[in-house]
């Protein structure tokens, strides 16, 4: 299997690669609506459904590209930084869907989840929450900037601008104007992750909080 993968030119792997992490929540969606059914409400099973595709693209990424996925350890300033770029994420994102209904109603509303998230959460879930974020992160900041970069040569802005537009795709079954703000906020987590010398954590915290911090604002009873 491994003389496989190392028959092919590294560049027609790396975008074999690039295609199978393109949208991974859509197709975790999509496996659960056709063998569960659509969810009312966001469930553990729901969620280990969403996990799954993370998980089994990984491990085809290690076998058919060894080393491209490594977790290089950050300095603390990096991580005070990245705290410190959570509520900034979360800023953009709640400015951009602001705008959204400003222009649609001439106020700003208070920030609410969609109702599908309204639940709250068990222990499990917020496992399969954190295993989710560094699922995209490894997606969309590690493997999308690395082979964007290393392999297929796209300078750094290109690169940056190419992995945050996919994983705002990868939010596209909540409409555009969410693209659009995860998209910004796949670009603060992409300079984190440059600025850190590839080290993924600062990324995965930035995320993780920038999370923590949404379910709060949107009602404590709801994470």
């Amino acid at each position: 299997m491994e003389g496989f993968a190392m028959g092919f030119p590294t560049p027609f792997l790396d975008c074999l690669i690039l295609a199978a992490t393109a949208y991974p929540s859509g197709f975790g969606h999509s496996l659960h609506h056709t063998f569960g059914g659509r969810p009312g409400s966001v469930t553990t099973a729901y969620l280990g459904v969403l996990l799954l595709p993370y998980v089994a693209v990984a491990f085809a990424i290690v076998w058919m590209r060894p080393g491209l996925i490594a977790f290089a350890p950050a300095s603390a300033g990096w991580l005070a930084m990245a705290v410190l770029a959570a509520p900034v994420a979360l800023g953009m994102e709640l400015g951009i869907h602001g705008l959204r209904a400003y222009r649609a109603t001439g106020r700003f509303p208070r920030f609410e989840l969609p109702p599908i998230w309204r639940v709250r959460f068990r222990p499990t879930d917020r496992l399969l929450v954190g295993a989710i974020v560094v699922g995209e992160e490894v997606f969309y900041r590690q493997v999308w900037l690395g082979v964007a970069m290393a392999s297929l040569g796209w300078a750094m802005p290109v690169a940056l601008a190419a992995g945050s537009v996919a994983y705002g795709l990868n939010h596209l079954a909540f409409g555009g104007w969410t693209v659009v703000s995860k998209s910004l906020c796949g670009a603060v987590y992409g300079l984190l992750f440059l600025a850190a010398g590839g080290s993924l954590w600062p990324a995965i915290v930035a995320h993780g909080l920038q999370n923590v911090l949404l379910f709060r604002l949107a009602g404590g009873r709801h994470a």
